[in-house]
């Protein structure tokens, strides 16, 4: 008897779990409606945690949101970096775990790399060797990743040459993150840009207008909020080029 009820209660717990889970998603994947819910989203991820501290997948939801209030919300660079490392330490937490749960790896290398953007184009060698390894160390463990490829892909890009760097090597995998989910905006966005960097002009206009006619992005918030913005940004940047 009291193995049925501990299974009873069990179910209990996990569906309650489920039910957390399930409405904090909802409240993330909706925050282009208003940009509070981005916070919200994190206190419901905090609460799945409370019943469950040991599923990896809130910690890095957690990093998620916290990546995507740092680019929306704050009105200062100290402010971002704040919420950048704070979006770090969750996703550590996340390997910590599980170190073999990729997007822990890819959430800690997304946010270390939005730190790397605020400080400019001088890479410590700390953090160039912490970006590789979370990034490759992503895509071991989950090769056709669409998410992760074009992060190692953009990465590539936005590397100098002198520190490996390489434009070929970043189009090819952006090119494959294309294949793997036809609707992730963000690729067409990132393989543009790269096609601007190898002025490839008329090829890199006719990607970034792909992130305008996607009609079903695999997240429409950030294509929303993110996606189409840049994408317009660049667009005008290389009309620009194309008229000279």
């Amino acid at each position: 008897m009291k193995e049925v009820l501990f299974v009873i209660l069990l179910i209990g717990l996990e569906s309650e779990y489920a039910s957390i889970i399930k409405n904090a998603d909802d409240v993330f994947f909706s925050y282009h409606e208003d940009l509070p819910k981005l916070e919200k989203s994190i206190e419901l991820y905090k609460k799945a945690l409370e019943k469950n501290p040991s599923d990896p997948y809130p910690m890095i939801m957690i990093s998620r949101a916290l990546l995507t209030y740092g680019d929306l919300v704050p009105k200062n660079e100290k402010e971002r970096e704040k919420v950048y490392e704070e979006g770090m330490k969750w996703a550590e937490k996340a390997i910590n775990v599980d170190e073999k749960y990729a997007m822990g790896h890819f959430w800690y290398f997304a946010n270390l790399a939005r730190l790397q953007q605020l400080k400019g184009t001088l890479f410590s060698l700390k953090t160039l060797s912490d970006l590789k390894r979370h990034i490759k160390r992503a895509n071991e463990l989950k090769p056709d990743d669409a998410m992760i490829l074009d992060g190692l892909g953009a990465f590539y890009c936005e590397l100098p040459s002198f520190l490996g760097g390489d434009l070929k090597r970043s189009e090819e995998i952006l090119r494959k993150a294309i294949e793997v989910d036809p609707n992730y905006t963000l690729s067409y966005y990132d393989l543009a840009l790269n096609l601007y960097k190898q002025k490839r002009f008329e090829e890199a206009l006719k990607t970034a207008e792909m992130v305008l006619s996607i009609t079903n992005p695999t997240y429409y918030a950030d294509w929303f909020t993110w996606d189409r913005i840049k994408a317009l940004e660049l667009i005008e940047k290389i009309k620009k080029h194309i008229k000279k």
